[in-house]
């Protein structure tokens, strides 16, 4: 996920991302600025992380939906062992209390730890929808990116991984930009420009 942009003009600069990667970046045109393409990228993989965690929560819910049956059979049978041994032993109404009781402990954890069929439906059906709408933007996204990508003629020209635990990455980001200006005067004059890209 891209942090932090460090601008040096419109067509030159350095990005940092949460891992303390810093990447030297170009375009060669002001179709779009480097903020927008940087913000682009942040939104599809931010989608794609969104895309991975409902996968995630579709499968435990199928799970969920899978022993909350085989849980609710189980009951049901010890209902019907209970009822064959306790029948000929205890009276009727001993027998409908212990049954009860047996039912109601047994269901209520069921419920507790899978619950309900209708939830369980209800939240497939949630799921499902939300990673189809998921899985439709996403191509639209990249096809998006990649048009922005074309016509600015974005590249990254080098990328570094720095300690994290004794440098900031907007410093480095900067530091990094500097180098690289050094060895390409011929380039704008600077007007240093420093964004995060962070949503807050």
């Amino acid at each position: 996920m891209n942090q932090n942009l460090v601008q040096v003009n419109s067509n030159y600069g350095a990005v940092s991302d949460e891992k303390g990667n810093i990447s030297i970046i170009s375009k060669e045109s002001s179709d779009y600025d480097f903020e927008s393409i940087l913000k682009k990228e942040n939104e599809l993989e931010d989608l794609t992380f969104k895309l991975n965690n409902f996968k995630n929560k579709l499968s435990d819910n199928k799970r969920n939906m899978i022993f909350g049956e085989i849980t609710t059979a189980f009951i049901l049978c010890g209902e019907f062992v209970l009822f064959f041994i306790l029948n000929p032993v205890i009276s009727i109404e001993t027998l409908i209390a212990v049954m009860s009781i047996f039912y109601l402990t047994t269901k209520s954890l069921n419920l507790g730890t899978y619950g309900t069929r209708i939830g369980r439906c209800m939240k497939k059906r949630k799921l499902t929808s939300t990673i189809e709408e998921i899985e439709t933007n996403i191509p639209k996204l990249k096809k998006e990116l990649q048009s922005m990508k074309e016509k600015t003629k974005y590249k990254i020209n080098y990328s570094t991984l720095t300690e994290t635990e004794s440098k900031t990455s907007v410093v480095d980001a900067y530091q990094e930009l500097s180098v690289y200006m050094e060895h390409n005067i011929n380039e704008e004059t600077a007007k240093v420009k420093v964004l995060s890209l962070r949503k807050k």
